[in-house]
């Protein structure tokens, strides 16, 4: 079985051959891991692991505000027509979903540069100033990041 996986740590991803039972080796994984993961199916129906951070049952006070944080901006993007999930919040902060149109989209954040996709269609992208402001993005600055890039999709 030692084929059917590959650990990239300078990626942070686990690349799992075809043939293999994605689940199975996505548990093998995460036990040589030491994490336990979560699981989803992403914006393209693809199936998506997560690792658990279980070492620290307590999250800390910056983690609990900026979850209501995320929460508080989810719900307003879910208000207004969008279905919306935070793949990630950090390094790369990614947004996934779908628009009030009904086409998914996937936004992603990393070291300086957002890039926005729409249907499997690149949107474009936005360059901020400093090289990992990308990568650490509050979640009101995401959501700006996406109402900009969504109307340069709608511009189209």
């Amino acid at each position: 079985m030692r084929d059917d996986f590959v650990i990239d740590r300078t990626r942070q991803s686990v690349l799992i051959n075809a043939s293999a039972d994605v689940r199975t080796i996505a548990g093998i994984v995460a036990e040589r891991l030491g994490v336990e993961f979560g699981e989803r199916v992403d914006h393209n129906g693809d199936l998506r692991f997560t690792g658990l951070d279980h070492f620290n049952p307590v999250p800390s006070e910056q983690w609990q505000r900026d979850d209501a944080r995320w929460q508080r901006v989810l719900l307003a993007l879910r208000e207004q027509g969008r279905r919306v999930d935070v793949g990630c919040r950090a390094a790369p902060v990614e947004l996934e979903g779908h628009l009030p149109s009904g086409e998914s989209f996937y936004l992603r954040c990393r070291w300086n540069t957002c890039s926005l996709e729409v249907d499997d269609v690149e949107v474009g992208e936005v360059v901020l100033d400093s090289e990992f402001s990308a990568s650490h993005l509050l979640p009101d600055d995401a959501v700006a990041v996406l109402r900009q890039l969504h109307r340069e999709w709608l511009r189209r």
